[in-house]
C-alpha cells in the first residue's frame, strides 16, 4: 500500500507562504508569485501525479482508496485514464460545486450541524462525564469568553474562542474514542488544568481541521 501527499502539500515539496493579506484571493495571488508550484497544483495534475506512481510500480492498472479530496483525485483520475482503472473505492460523492463558493457554504454549514450535535449528545452518546458545552449557545458564550480572556498555555499561547471551535472540529474527523478524547481535554480547559490547556494547544499545533493555506490553492 502506497500512500502520498498530494504535490505542492505536507512531505510533498510543500508550498508555504507567509501570510501577507486578510483577503483570501490576494493572499493566492501572491502566493502563486513566491511559489510557481501553486499554478499547477491543480486535481488534473495530481491525477496525472498518480498516473506515473502506477508506471513506476510497473503495474498495468490502478487499485486505489480515496477518502475526503482523494474522492476527487479518483474520480478525476478514472475520467482521465478510464481503461488503467482497476479497483477504486471512494468514500464519498460531492457534486461540481465542491470547490465553488457554494460548496464552502454547504460544508460549513453541514459542519456546524454536526459540531452542534456533538456537543448535545456528549453525555448521552458520547459517554463524558463532564461536559461543560452541551448546545450551541454554551458554544457561543464559551468563545466570546475566551476571546475577552483567552487561557494561556505554559508556552505563552493563547486558547481563543476560534481555537476551541477549531480544536472541537477536529473530533468530527476521527472515531467515537477521538470524540471522547476530544471532550474530555475540553472540559478539562474550562476546569483550568494547566496540562489539558497545553494538550489542546499542542493538538491544535498544526491546525487542527482547517484548510491549510497549501489545501486552499488546491481548492481555488
Amino acid at each position: 500500500v502506497i500512500s502520498f501527499d498530494p504535490r505542492g502539500i505536507g512531505r510533498s515539496s510543500a508550498v508555504d507562504c507567509e501570510p501577507v493579506s486578510s483577503i483570501f484571493e490576494v493572499q493566492l495571488a501572491v502566493c502563486a508569485d513566491e511559489e510557481p508550484l501553486a499554478r499547477s497544483m491543480g486535481t488534473s495534475q495530481v491525477a496525472r501525479d498518480m498516473d506515473l506512481l502506477r508506471a513506476l510500480q510497473g503495474e498495468e492498472e490502478m487499485n486505489y482508496l480515496g477518502y475526503s479530496y482523494g474522492t476527487i483525485l479518483g474520480a478525476t483520475y478514472a475520467t482521465l485514464f478510464p481503461e488503467r482503472v482497476g479497483r477504486m473505492v471512494l468514500d464519498s460523492a460531492p457534486d461540481e460545486t465542491w470547490a465553488a463558493p457554494a460548496g464552502t457554504f454547504d460544508q460549513a454549514v453541514s459542519m456546524a450541524n454536526e459540531l452542534v450535535a456533538m456537543l448535545e449528545d456528549c453525555e448521552e452518546t458520547e459517554g463524558v462525564t463532564a461536559c461543560p458545552i452541551t448546545s450551541e449557545d454554551q458554544l457561543l458564550a464559551a468563545e466570546e469568553a475566551l476571546d475577552a480572556e483567552p487561557l494561556v498555555g505554559s508556552d505563552g499561547t493563547e486558547v481563543s474562542g476560534a481555537m476551541l471551535r477549531g480544536y472541537l472540529m477536529t473530533g468530527l474527523y476521527g472515531r467515537a474514542v477521538t470524540r471522547v478524547t476530544v471532550l474530555n481535554h475540553v472540559a478539562g480547559l474550562f476546569e483550568r488544568d494547566p496540562e489539558e490547556i497545553d494538550a489542546v494547544i499542542q493538538a491544535m499545533a498544526e491546525g487542527g481541521a482547517s484548510v491549510s493555506a497549501g489545501g486552499q490553492i488546491v481548492r481555488c
